[in-house]
């Protein structure tokens, strides 16, 4: 990410500090399946109910500014 543009989401949402990582996704190496919103929630479907819920958690306690279309999904269809 370009750190101009992170310093002005940080100043946009308040934010003093921002930590930002750039890790590589791995989606594609961990499903079989190249990621999109449907693959993302199929795939969270299929997990077990332990694991569904710590990834509804995950999810939910993002800060709400991490607004991505499979979050926005997910709240949509009512799987949050």
């Amino acid at each position: 990410m370009d750190p101009i543009r992170l310093r002005d989401w940080a100043y946009e949402h308040r934010m003093d500090a921002v930590i930002w990582t750039d890790l590589p996704p791995n989606f594609t190496e961990r499903v079989g399946r190249p990621f999109s919103v449907a693959v993302a929630e199929q795939y969270l479907r299929q997990l077990t109910p332990e694991q569904m819920a710590g990834a509804r958690n995950y999810i939910l306690n993002a800060p709400a500014e991490v607004s991505t279309p499979l979050r926005r999904h997910l709240a949509a269809v009512g799987w949050l």
